[in-house]
């Protein structure tokens, strides 16, 4: 028992990783993409239309006047990738009223301060770029190309792929008409065409309409949106019956997806707020929390069919309730204790009768079993009221657990 227990703490140490995004990410449509790079030429024109096409507001952080632009192409295969930077300052002029428009002029390209020779920007229509450099080497077929587009937070990209290549050889790649991909942030990994259970965070893609979610630490996978709601987390776009919606019932880190009304507020989304979430009939939105790596308390907010209470009903002295995810059960495991990294020395502070020992890189507060016989008998004693002497079969020793 005691071996399970603390095996749950060493999977507690490595599950609490997250990861942001960025502030304003918009996959669309590709309308174009030329690449060119002759004995003495090279072009690159990237037009992307959309009416959900949005820039960055006047005078705002992103705003390319401020902040330049960034166009950067993305080769399938993971081996050729290219930036061309449009410079803040001279060369941009910006014009506001119902509808936002950004220039940029450079006639010396590729010379003077970028190899672009021309931006415009127009809000909720296009965005067109020119250039006197191919970016990409270009040395034999492309199959497919990523394109991103960033003015500081801001960041905008299509995938060139399919059927809208038009012309792909050595020195030369044209594409028209792409769909926009099914990814949802315009990171590197998905521009390049990682498989979304190749990535680090979980930003990859997915074949079909799925949709990449997961943490490296608990493995990314694809969700698909024609799949149940519940086998959809983390992203919950799974299906769901009329007049309902996918949303997270439990929120991160171990997401939990469940069928809402639609228009609801989940539960999920809404810490710390919780009592502003909605869940399903006959649980109510409460706010829980789980201890973890090392004694990191995680909350989030959590449908639960009554307020949450102490799971293990109580602990030995020396012992905490900590479950390895929201979807395990709680167990009473020893207090962790401070230690090195990676080797851990293991030399914190534990009340007597236990000290500080490693357990697989983890260091925890143990009571070893005074006399009796050893491992695997273990029959020694304890001093811990509401313990008893155990054998921990991952090490081959005798410590003192709860009853």
């Amino acid at each position: 028992m005691l071996s399970r227990l603390v095996t749950a703490g060493v999977v507690l140490s490595a599950a609490c990783i997250g990861g942001a995004a960025w502030a304003a990410d918009q996959p669309l449509p590709g309308d174009r993409l030329v690449a060119a790079k002759g004995a003495s030429r090279e072009k690159l024109v990237v037009v992307l239309q959309h009416p959900s096409i949005g820039v960055p507001e006047p005078g705002g952080l992103d705003d390319p006047l401020s902040a330049g632009l960034h166009v950067q192409l993305f080769a399938l295969d993971g081996q050729d990738g290219a930036e061309l930077v449009a410079p803040p300052g001279a060369g941009w002029t910006a014009r506001t009223g119902d509808t936002t428009r950004y220039t940029y002029k450079n006639r010396s390209a590729p010379g003077g301060p970028s190899p672009i020779r021309s931006i415009k920007i127009v809000e909720g229509k296009s965005i067109r770029i020119v250039a006197r450099a191919a970016g990409l080497a270009l040395a034999g077929p492309q199959t497919a190309v990523g394109v991103r587009v960033e003015m500081g937070t801001t960041r905008l990209c299509a995938v060139f792929d399919g059927d809208s290549v038009r012309r792909d050889r050595a020195g030369r790649f044209v594409a028209r008409d792409a769909d926009a991909p099914t990814f949802a942030e315009c990171n590197d990994e998905a521009l390049y065409g990682i498989p979304c259970s190749e990535t680090s965070t979980c930003g990859g893609v997915c074949s079909g309409d799925g949709e990449c979610g997961g943490s490296e630490e608990l493995g990314c996978f694809c969700a698909s949106p024609s799949d149940p709601c519940g086998e959809t987390h983390p992203v919950c776009n799974g299906q769901c019956p009329t007049g309902e919606e996918c949303g997270p019932i439990v929120g991160a880190p171990f997401t939990t997806c469940g069928c809402l009304p639609i228009g609801s507020t989940a539960c999920g989304d809404v810490y710390p707020t919780c009592g502003d979430g909605d869940c399903p009939e006959g649980s109510d939105c409460y706010a829980t929390d789980f201890t973890c790596c090392g004694g990191l308390s995680i909350e989030y907010c959590a449908c639960l069919t009554e307020p949450p209470t102490d799971p293990c009903g109580g602990c030995p002295q020396g012992f905490q309730c900590l479950a390895p995810s929201p979807q395990d059960p709680y167990s009473c495991i020893p207090l962790f204790c401070s230690g090195g990294s990676g080797a851990p020395v293991c030399d914190g502070a534990c009340g007597a009768p236990a000290t500080c020992r490693d357990f697989f890189g983890v260091c925890f507060c143990l009571e070893a079993c005074d006399g009796g016989s050893p491992y695997p008998t273990c029959g020694g004693t304890c001093t811990t009221p509401g313990t008893i002497c155990q054998a921990v079969d991952a090490t081959g020793e005798c410590y003192c657990g709860p009853e």
